[in-house]
């Protein structure tokens, strides 16, 4: 084509017909995932860390229907005005193909920035995915170690209160619990690549299964809980057979019934000793129940305390015999020094005498004594029930197995828990690895899409340019020969 044709053309590409500024071949949106929202601003990364309510990337690819057509009319009116100044030629179309040439590349570029601004977002969900996963199977480790002690100490217990030895094995005896995998091979920048969304990505996960992890059976922490490392794994003397299976229930009700005997038992001796404090010392009655309160307390938990640390000697072999006596004797002295005062509660108060001088009642004393011998043998029923109830009511064996059992249950609770929440987890981040394998083939596709719209638009300015040749009176031309115009449309 003459320089002259060419400059026509650019001018006409620059101006096409005065008074009108035509639309750029630039339009080329649909050629691209869809992402409703993604440039509305200030949402981009708000809801990035609470995976479950990220929506997923919306990966529905338009057709390049609409461009298409956009860019056929900006083709037709092109070789419209060209024809009607004159300007159109057999040799247009090359003109033509470079001028169309030069939208590809921009169409590309257009195509690489937005597929790379959705692979950024897919790469920031997924890496924060995997790190709530991550976080979430540390969790879900930790539980499963403290279950598995939980267990373990529970059956420790069960083992001592049924005299049996027990084995120093680490087996739960129930169901395998799956082991956590290791968080999957991810890395940022990597991602942020086209070259990692490839189907044959070998750190790529294929399933979900690489981030579930495997179904093998755990096994326990290596070092044994603290429970079973004091008592040596053997037999000690916490047998009690029925304990072992002795449900919550029942154990309150045996403990509450306990508790009552306790109680109306201490009152009595509550009543008595109250009674002895206010015939010597005649106090205010607030001091007098303050100490009477004071000292049935006392004369209640010194032999209980007692009869607890006389079962745990009797038990594990480990003797407290000074601290039970210390403990004993205080109680024996309160009880001897209320029985002394309340026996010679007469001797010990002024004398007393009626009004003709003559001395008090000798039977007075005779009541004093006869208090005494009551308060001495209530006091004695508390010491001696308090003590009792504290030597059958301790067995630390039992209420290890009760406490172990507790906490196995709150923790199966809390495992199952974290497992559905793991799931849910791997889930969303296998979701969002395979949004990224799917953003690179929608990226390929868009590519393809824009390389077969440039060949279309070539063919269609050549069967339009053939089409004003062909028929010159159409457009007012005359310059041109209609045989010339034949050959080009039978050659395009």
């Amino acid at each position: 084509m003459s320089r002259k044709l060419r400059a026509a053309l650019g001018r006409v590409v620059r101006k096409m017909v005065p008074g009108h500024k035509p639309r750029r071949i630039e339009n080329h949106d649909s050629l691209i995932i869809d992402l409703p929202g993604w440039n509305a601003g200030g949402d981009v990364l708000s809801d990035i860390r609470r995976i479950d309510s990220v929506s997923p990337l919306d990966h529905s690819l338009a057709g390049p229907a609409p461009l298409q057509r956009d860019c056929e009319l900006e083709c037709t009116q092109l070789i419209s005005q060209l024809a009607e100044r004159g300007a159109l030629d057999a040799g247009t179309h090359d003109v033509l193909d470079d001028l169309i040439d030069t939208q590809g590349p921009m169409w590309h570029a257009h195509v690489s920035q937005e597929a790379d601004a959705r692979r950024r977002r897919g790469a920031q969900l997924y890496a924060v995915a995997t790190q709530h996963y991550v976080e979430e199977a540390h969790t879900l480790s930790r539980l499963r170690d403290q279950e598995i002690a939980a267990i373990e100490v529970e059956r420790h217990a069960t083992g001592q209160l049924l005299g049996q030895n027990h084995p120093t094995t680490t087996s739960t005896g129930g169901q395998p619990i799956a082991a956590v995998a290791g968080p999957p091979s991810t890395d940022l920048d990597a991602l942020l690549s086209p070259s990692t969304v490839d189907h044959d990505s070998p750190t790529a996960p294929a399933d979900q299964s690489e981030l579930a992890g495997d179904t093998a059976p755990r096994s326990a922490p290596a070092q044994q809980p603290a429970e079973i490392r004091a008592s040596g794994g053997r037999a000690s003397g916490w047998h009690k057979p029925q304990a072992a299976y002795e449900s919550l229930t029942r154990h309150l009700v045996y403990l509450g019934a306990a508790a009552a005997a306790v109680v109306l038992v201490a009152a009595a001796d509550m009543g008595m000793i109250k009674s002895t404090i206010d015939r010597l010392l005649g106090l205010p009655p607030r001091w007098s129940w303050l100490i009477a309160v004071g000292l049935t307390v006392a004369a209640l938990n010194l032999p209980l305390i007692a009869g607890k640390l006389y079962r745990r000697s009797k038990a594990t072999g480990h003797s407290t015999t000074p601290i039970q006596s210390v403990l004993l004797v205080a109680w024996f002295l309160i009880g001897a020094s209320l029985l002394v005062m309340r026996w010679y509660a007469a001797a010990i108060l002024p004398g007393q005498v009626s009004f003709e001088g003559q001395p008090a009642d000798p039977s007075e004393a005779g009541t004093d004594r006869l208090v005494a011998i009551v308060l001495a043998a209530v006091y004695v029923a508390t010491g001696a029930l308090a003590w009792a109830e504290g030597y059958l009511l301790t067995n630390d064996a039992a209420a290890t197995r009760r406490a172990a059992g507790r906490s196995a249950r709150k923790l199966t609770s809390k495992r199952a828990e974290s497992e559905a929440k793991l799931t849910r987890l791997a889930q969303t981040a296998t979701a969002h690895r395979q949004e990224l394998k799917t953003l690179a083939d929608a990226e390929r596709t868009a590519h393809k899409a824009v390389d077969g719209l440039i060949e279309h638009l070539k063919a269609h300015a050549r069967v339009q340019a053939a089409h004003h040749l062909a028929d010159p009176a159409a457009t007012g031309i005359t310059r041109l020969r209609p045989s010339r115009g034949r050959n080009t449309a039978a050659g395009a």
